[in-house]
């Protein structure tokens, strides 16, 4: 029964709103006098006054129905997975877990690798130190 209600509300919903906003416009129109107004103008003033009207009624109905519909995918889904129960996983051993882990942390220093401020290594120190011995030795050399 609910899920008939919410589909004809969904359905439903442009037409109450276009009721509300002209409603508004000819109750604007026929209280015109009694606001010391134009005809024009009090239907001006009706039509903004049903246009709210119908924004707020019409997006609170809209949210609901939107509520509802989300609620209708996850029941529907507890159902399907009842019906068709899958496998149990099986329990992880801890070093499973632990190599799992290491394998993410591994992915994101890869991805990440340029943004990550990289030390100078031993090896490239070292190299920079056996250039310049080599550079002070040719200068003794040629002097």
């Amino acid at each position: 029964m609910l899920r008939i209600l919410v589909d004809f509300l969904s359905g439903i919903i442009r037409v109450l709103a276009v009721v509300c906003i002209a409603g508004g416009a000819i109750a604007g129109y026929l209280q015109a006098p009694s606001m010391d107004v134009e005809p024009w103008a009090g239907a001006l003033i009706g039509f903004a006054a049903g246009f709210l009207v119908a924004s707020v009624g019409g997006g609170l109905l809209a949210c609901f129905i939107l509520i509802e519909n989300h609620l209708r995918v996850l029941a529907d889904g507890t159902i399907e997975k009842r019906k068709n129960p899958e496998p149990e996983e099986q329990e992880k051993s801890e070093e499973q877990a632990a190599m799992e882990r290491a394998e993410r942390i591994a992915s994101y220093a890869r991805q990440y690798r340029s943004q990550i401020p990289q030390p100078q290594s031993a090896t490239s120190a070292e190299g920079t130190a056996e250039a310049a011995a080599s550079e002070k030795t040719a200068e003794q050399k040629t002097s």
